[in-house]
């Protein structure tokens, strides 16, 4: 008898797994401002580091840690996580709202490896920048799905013939409508 691969290992309904987010800083091109700031990359944990801390500088341009999020696996989001898995360059969503001031910056509001979600956020006020995931999320993510994602079989929808006898729109007398009351303006 063959022996079954083994499944993957069991993995909870919900898995949190927390990502900490380094933006970078560069002076603006523009007169409009004079720091653009974004994401550039996650870290798996970033837990043990401070909101602000400047992680590396060169001339003008600094990266620094903007803080660290949440990112909740839903069974509900597979397929979004199977999305961003079949990309072939899984990524994390981050987004944040500027922040006024000088040098400015960004304040993180959330961290999410659905595309989905993430597009939720396009509204003109965020930042919402894809980012290279974590090797230690990219195993997270793809063991979820393995344990929870279910294919949706498409179902095409079965039109029922015309009825000749039915009649052939709302106003017509003999249709499941009744007779019309729609009187034309002028």
């Amino acid at each position: 008898m063959p022996e079954n691969p083994t499944p993957p290992p069991p993995v909870e309904r919900t898995e949190r797994l927390r990502i900490g987010v380094v933006a970078e800083c560069r002076p603006a091109q523009g007169p409009w401002s004079r720091w653009q700031w974004r994401p550039i990359a996650a870290i798996a944990g970033g837990a043990e580091l401070v909101a602000g801390a400047v992680l590396r500088e060169e001339g003008a341009v600094r990266h620094v840690f903007i803080g660290a999020g949440e990112v909740e696996l839903v069974t509900a989001e597979t397929a979004a996580y199977k999305l961003n898995l079949d990309t072939g360059s899984p990524s994390i969503y981050v987004v944040a709202t500027p922040v006024d001031g000088d040098p400015g910056g960004l304040a993180l509001r959330g961290v999410t490896a659905s595309p989905w979600e993430a597009e939720a956020f396009l509204d003109g006020h965020h930042v919402v920048e894809r980012v290279a995931m974590p090797e230690a999320a990219v195993q997270l993510l793809q063991d979820f799905v393995a344990a929870y994602h279910v294919e949706d079989v498409f179902m095409k929808r079965q039109r029922k013939r015309h009825d000749p006898q039915k009649g052939f729109g709302r106003g017509s007398s003999s249709n499941d409508y009744g007779p019309g009351t729609f009187e034309p303006t002028r």
